[in-house]
This record gives C-alpha cells, sequence and structure tokens, in this order.
C-alpha cells in the first residue's frame, strides 16, 4: 500500500509539474492541498478516493453504519440474482463470450447501482460515465475520443459535470423521499451533525 501511495503521489505531483525529488521527498506522507485531487491542474470533484485525512474519515464515518453485516445481509438476495443472471448469460454464449464486455463491465457497476439506488434503466448512462470517467486514456472509452493526455480536459470534466448532474438530481429526490439506499444515507447526511 505504502509503495503504491508513493508511486502515485510522485505521479500526481509530476502531473501538476512539483517535480524536483527535494520536493517529493518534502511532501510524501503529509496530508495538505497537493492531494490526488490536484491531476487536473485545477481542484476537480472530490470523491472519497481522492480524500485525505482527516477529511477522508469524516465522510467514511458517515457511510459505516450502511456497510454493517446486517444491513449488508437484505442486499444479498438481489446480488446473488445479478450474479446468477451474469453466469446465465455466460452459460448461455454457448462456451464463448467477451468476459470483459459482457460481464466484468455489468456485474460490478449493477451490484454498486444496487447499493446506490439507482435505476436499472440507467444502466446504460452509467457505464458509459464511468467508462468516459475511469478510461479516460483510452481512446475507445473516452468522451468524444478526446484523451486525457490530450491538449484539453474538457471532455473529461463534462463527464464529471454529467456525474454530478445526475446524482444531484438523485440527492434531491433521496432527500424528499428517503428509500433503504446509500444514496439516501448520504444525501440525508451531515458532517459532524
Amino acid at each position: 500500500y505504502d509503495l503504491l501511495k508513493d508511486m502515485a503521489a510522485k505521479r500526481v505531483m509530476v502531473e501538476i509539474n512539483l517535480t524536483s525529488n527535494d520536493v517529493i521527498l518534502g511532501i510524501k506522507g503529509k496530508h495538505h492541498p497537493f492531494s490526488l485531487y490536484r491531476k487536473f491542474g485545477v481542484p476537480v470533484a472530490l470523491s472519497l478516493i481522492q480524500m485525505d485525512p482527516p477529511i477522508h474519515a469524516q465522510y467514511r464515518d458517515l457511510t459505516a453504519a450502511w456497510f454493517q453485516p446486517g444491513n449488508l445481509k437484505t442486499l444479498e438476495p438481489r446480488i446473488r440474482e445479478l450474479a446468477q443472471a451474469a453466469v446465465d448469460r455466460m452459460a448461455a454464449s454457448g462456451g464463448h463470450c467477451d468476459f470483459v464486455g459482457e460481464i466484468a463491465l455489468h456485474y460490478p457497476l449493477r451490484v454498486i447501482m444496487e447499493i446506490m439506488g439507482v435505476p436499472d434503466e440507467d444502466m446504460p448512462r452509467m457505464l458509459k460515465l464511468t467508462q468516459e470517467l475511469f478510461g479516460a486514456s483510452d481512446p475507445d472509452t473516452a468522451r468524444d475520443g478526446d484523451t486525457v493526455g490530450s491538449a484539453t480536459r474538457a471532455p473529461v470534466m463534462e463527464t464529471i459535470a454529467d456525474f454530478y448532474a445526475y446524482f444531484g438530481r438523485l440527492t434531491a429526490d433521496r432527500r424528499a423521499n428517503p428509500r433503504d439506499d446509500l444514496s439516501s444515507v448520504i444525501a440525508n447526511s451531515q458532517i459532524d451533525g
């Protein structure tokens, strides 16, 4: 973990032009504004994976109770149903399938959508947005084929804006109509509140 953390920190520092080894060694292990959220050279949408302590722990604690075994047990039948559907698709393929394209992209996303309470009909949109965001350096999945390494970062920022707009609407709905999903927990929680 420490090795990967150091490698990620050095990569980000190079991307934001902090290339001096003295600067890198001086920053290593400290938590301050040179965090991963500066990847694009300007602060972008913070998600839990880009947050540093102590903010990371404060946000993680908002959802910790939701992930307790008793609560997760209620999701088990639906997750098993999703897994069985994936296995059935593979079995129906006659022994040959594009595992990544037909299973690996879909099953984990469907589980996350179930946890978050995202409707099944939004699967194509969520798949497109996640591929554009996490595949931003791949011309096959990047928005408009404009990869992160290109001159403009506008397509990635547009993808982030689309995520924010989508989950902003979902948050408003969950505040007005809470359900038994993680989106409702997040929408109705407050730090130190």
